[in-house]
């Protein structure tokens, strides 16, 4: 009798493991060939949805040029692919901004403004989880595209220094490669460097993601249409605030925030004990700065963290900001650059209330930076 019920539990979960392995292949495919923001190369696809597809440079010309809030049902474009074809825009732009999505509502044009008293006009690069390697990129592409004359503020957040902190840099590989190159000169120095270290695990296991899913699923039932809207700020309701809302400057829009109890669960995202800093990485930037300030001025910006987060003393965070604030301010100090902000918010006299979670500042907080 035992045996038949081992026979009979052996036999379910095979047909278990088989099902769910028919269900990842097919999540996988349905990921792969529709990839709803281009992650994937086209040459590993079996087909491609036929649906039209307004090109990212179209979108973006018209939101350039209606100066409206573009309201995003679902993304048709890789984040960096956006950030990149709007870097061609900055032609009669004081201001660069570069940094993760703590950066992203920095504007001069929304109310309240930040860095108003530095900046007359800007264009806002910030990337969700952008790390040092897409610093990197992008100061390729201000080199190739000879921009000058521009003041870059560059958001260092405790994880900037270091390499390999985040996956979705991948997608600019290119320029990064390229830049290490040319600010190296040695090639030899840029081998030691394991750039691809657990990026394509991470990137393989973006096809069994089921968020990536909905996308999917979302661009395959709408075909591309009906998933943007251009609009007036007058014209943005509560119900608009569920989707990611961008301004024309490349900030995001977003509701004032209230206050509340935030949980601690990913205080640590992207943080590695007593890795604070890798000396390689500031000695990269060092020859960036450099480089960069022959022909523009560099700015470093800190945003702060939520004053509870200060009190979590022996939590990782804790030490990675105290390490990377006192090494961004010595390297300034050393390269002879302007540092504003700080990850403490007292210093910017920013509230509990003035903060969307432990990590993200709003705009009303961000605003006191030029104070």
């Amino acid at each position: 009798m035992k045996k038949k019920i081992t026979i009979d539990n052996k036999k379910y979960f095979l047909i278990f493991l088989i099902l769910s392995l028919i269900v990842l292949s097919i999540i996988s495919l349905i990921n792969l060939n529709v990839d709803p923001e281009n992650i994937y190369q086209k040459k590993l696809k079996f087909f491609i949805p036929k649906a039209k597809k307004e090109k990212t440079s179209e979108i973006i010309a018209e939101l350039r040029f209606k100066k409206k809030f573009l309201i995003i049902k679902q993304k048709t474009w890789n984040e960096r692919e956006f950030t990149n074809i709007l870097l061609n825009y900055t032609k009669d732009i004081n201001c660069i901004v570069l940094g993760s999505s703590q950066v992203k509502t920095i504007s001069v044009q929304q109310e309240p403004k930040s860095l108003a008293n530095m900046c007359s006009s800007l264009i806002n690069l910030g990337l969700s989880g952008a790390s040092i390697e897409d610093y990197f990129s992008i100061f390729n592409k201000i080199r190739l595209k000879n921009i000058k004359n521009k003041k870059i503020i560059i958001g260092i957040h405790p994880w900037t220094l270091n390499f390999n902190r985040d996956s979705r840099w991948i997608y600019q590989k290119k320029d990064f490669y390229q830049y290490m190159s040319f600010i190296l000169q040695e090639k030899e120095i840029f081998q030691d460097y394991n750039l691809e270290n657990n990026i394509y695990l991470k990137v393989l296991k973006n096809l069994i993601n089921f968020q990536y899913l909905n996308a999917s699923i979302k661009k395959i039932m709408y075909g591309n249409k009906n998933l943007i809207e251009f609009n007036n700020e007058i014209e943005i309701n509560d119900k608009d605030f569920n989707n990611e809302i961008l301004f024309y400057d490349g900030s995001s829009f977003l509701k004032k925030p209230k206050k509340k109890i935030f949980s601690n669960k990913f205080i640590n995202y992207k943080i590695v004990e007593n890795y604070y800093y890798d000396k390689d990485v500031v000695e990269i930037l060092r020859k960036s700065i450099q480089e960069i300030n022959k022909y523009n001025e560099i700015i470093f910006l800190l945003t702060p963290y939520h004053p509870d987060v200060w009190q979590l003393k022996n939590e990782p965070i804790y030490k990675a900001m105290i390490n990377t604030e006192l090494t961004a301010n010595k390297l300034a100090i050393e390269e002879n650059i302007k540092i504003v902000g700080s990850f403490n918010p007292i210093i910017l006299n920013c509230k509990k209330e003035e903060f969307h979670n432990l990590s993200h500042p709003s705009k009303w907080c961000l605003s006191k930076i030029d104070n």
